[in-house]
């Protein structure tokens, strides 16, 4: 008898196989949901890329990710936001990076 409350216990209670179904139908309505907020990320990227294109030119020598990341910090920039537009602004020719073997780093400098 013991043996059969065992194997009773272990069994998940109140299983529901359409609940798969279900699941897969809200997805659609989350994803159309967050579709503002990434307009909303898009928006504070070009923001950023904005400032830090402002920050970089102020600095002909070019200045390094690590102090361009610093900078980003005490703004209260996100992260994954800096390296975005620091990405953005490299691929559309607005800023060159280049490795300084100087400071060991590389470094940022605005294209004229």
């Amino acid at each position: 008898m013991p043996e059969k409350r065992k194997k009773e216990e272990k069994q998940p209670q109140g299983v529901d196989l359409m609940k798969f179904f279900s699941s897969q139908e809200e997805q659609p309505q989350a994803a159309a949901g967050s579709r503002p907020a990434s307009r909303e990320e898009a928006l504070l990227t070009e923001e950023v890329e904005k400032l830090l294109l402002q920050r970089i030119k102020q600095e002909p020598s070019g200045l390094t990710r690590s102090q361009l990341y610093e900078w980003s910090k005490k703004r209260g920039v996100n992260p994954a936001s800096f390296y975005r537009a620091l990405t953005s602004l490299i691929e559309k020719g607005l800023v060159q990076r280049k490795f300084d073997s100087t400071r060991e780093e590389y470094v940022f400098i605005a294209v004229h």
